[in-house]
C-alpha cells in the first residue's frame, strides 16, 4: 500500500516596516521590507543645530542589506520650498561634519525630499534647479517635492518608489 503525500504551498511570510514624520499638517512615510525599522534622526535639534547653521529636519536611514543602504534627507517645509531645497543642499554639502553623530557610512542611494504644506510644489526655477544639481554633485540620486504626503516605498531589491 501506498502512502499519499500531500505536499503544501510554502508561502513566505512578508514582513515590512514603517517610519513617519508629522509636523503641522505634513508627513513623509517609508516602507521598507525586513523587519528593521528605519532610524529617524532628527537633525533640527541638538547637536547639530551646533554644527550646522542651516539643516533639514530629518535624515532616515534604512539598512535593508548591508551592502545595500539608502539614506533620506526630509524637509517638512510649510511655504517656501526654494528655502527647504537650499536646506536640503547645504546638509548634504556638510554631511562629514556630522557623520560621527550618525555613524555615516558610503550609502548606495541618497534621496533629498521636501513635503510642502500647501500646493507650494515649485515650478522650475533657475534656483531650484540649481539646488537639483548640486544634490547630483553631492551623489544625490534626485530631489523630490510633494504637497501634504509622501509616501516612499523600498522593496527588497531597493527599488524606491516615491507616492
Amino acid at each position: 500500500m501506498r502512502k499519499k503525500v500531500t505536499r503544501g504551498v510554502a508561502r513566505a511570510i512578508r514582513t515590512s516596516m514603517k517610519c513617519s514624520l508629522k509636523e503641522n499638517g505634513r508627513e513623509f512615510v517609508i516602507e521598507v521590507p525586513g523587519d528593521r525599522k528605519p532610524d529617524a534622526i532628527h537633525i533640527d535639534d541638538k547637536p547639530y543645530t551646533e554644527l550646522l547653521k542651516s539643516r533639514c529636519d530629518y535624515a532616515i536611514e534604512v539598512f535593508h542589506d548591508e551592502p545595500k543602504r539608502a539614506f533620506f534627507f526630509v524637509e517638512l517645509k510649510g511655504e517656501d520650498v526654494l528655502k527647504a531645497a537650499e536646506q536640503l543642499v547645504y546638509t548634504a554639502e556638510h554631511l562629514q561634519s556630522y557623520s560621527h553623530l550618525m555613524d555615516y557610512k558610503p550609502y548606495t542611494m541618497r534621496f533629498a525630499c521636501i513635503v510642502a504644506a500647501h500646493g507650494m510644489v515649485p515650478s522650475i526655477t533657475t534656483r531650484y534647479q540649481a539646488c537639483q544639481k548640486h544634490l547630483e554633485r553631492c551623489g544625490f540620486a534626485n530631489l523630490k517635492c510633494k504637497t501634504r504626503k509622501m509616501i516612499v516605498e523600498m522593496d527588497a531589491d531597493n527599488n524606491v518608489k516615491f507616492f
